[in-house]
């Protein structure tokens, strides 16, 4: 099986690798009592997602980079992270 890719995201004028958003991501929301839908788990998971690859970044950076102008843009690629869509909008196969 090939491993997950990564996609980036540009945030304020920074590109960030966004990591696939794993079970057990999904489980540590849960965890934390945190509805996925919420501000709150769009903050939790993008985190998870970036901090993979960007360690420094504490939730709260993170919530600064998404604005009004971004949350779609942030929402789309959780989305995608969450069903592994490739480039294309497919899901590939194992």
């Amino acid at each position: 099986m090939s491993e997950p890719s990564l996609r980036e995201i540009e945030l304020n004028g920074a590109t960030y690798q966004m990591a696939p958003i794993t079970l057990n991501d999904l489980v540590a929301i849960e965890e934390q009592g945190i509805e996925q839908e919420t501000m709150a788990g769009i903050r939790y998971l993008l985190h998870l997602s970036l901090v993979k690859n960007q360690p420094q970044l504490t939730p709260e950076q993170v919530g600064e980079l998404v604005t009004m102008d971004n949350i779609n843009l942030v929402n789309e690629a959780l989305v995608g992270s969450l069903t592994a869509e490739d480039d294309q909008g497919k899901v590939p196969t194992a």
